[in-house]
């Protein structure tokens, strides 16, 4: 069994054992109201000011987790379970009765490279400064809902054209001038 695997599993039981103590808000800020709070190794770290050594961090309703690669928060998805884990990796639009199946994946650099924020929650203005991800979107892939990505805060500014966050696209760049330009995101 991999690190990454054993950790997963450890933070699994971690959590579990908070949730059957006391109330938790998945999307919970940190104790000052700023930045969303996730699960790193051994430790919580506030996204929003330093994800220290990660590069690929997942936000859902379970919670937000962070991982040193990519590969092995594909690894912590698989298994949690199969199915999501092989469609986000594919960007294949799979949907699941309750939601969407699949995620939006927002990568800081060209060509899906660089540091990962893959983001589930539908039905909700994301403000990517709270995630430590504001203005660093350079490529991304969409997964089974059709996606808005603004320029504004809490879906304000400008809005990137919709017939490019459709669901299932993927683009390896953004579109001219919108380069490190999102600050919001909505999944339908």
């Amino acid at each position: 069994m991999s690190r990454a695997l054993r950790t997963a599993m450890v933070t699994i039981g971690f959590l579990a054992t908070i949730a059957t103590t006391q109330s938790v808000n998945p999307l919970a800020a940190d104790a000052a109201g700023r930045g969303q709070r996730a699960w790193y190794n051994d430790h919580w770290i506030n996204m929003a000011t330093d994800w220290e050594t990660a590069t690929a961090c997942t936000v859902d309703a379970s919670g937000a987790f962070c991982f040193t690669t990519e590969a092995e928060l594909d690894e912590y998805l698989a298994a949690s379970s199969p199915s999501v884990a092989t469609a986000v990796t594919t960007a294949a639009p799979v949907v699941a009765a309750f939601s969407c199946g699949t995620t939006l994946r927002l990568y800081d650099g060209t060509s899906y490279t660089g540091s990962l924020l893959q983001l589930t929650s539908e039905g909700i203005y994301l403000n990517l400064g709270d995630f430590g991800f504001n203005n660093r979107t350079s490529s991304y892939k969409v997964g089974g809902c059709s996606s808005l990505f603004y320029s504004g805060a809490s879906g304000g500014g400008s809005l990137y054209p919709t017939s490019y966050t459709e669901a299932g696209d993927q683009f390896p760049s953004m579109l001219t001038g919108w380069n490190n330009t999102i600050s919001s995101v909505y999944i339908l």
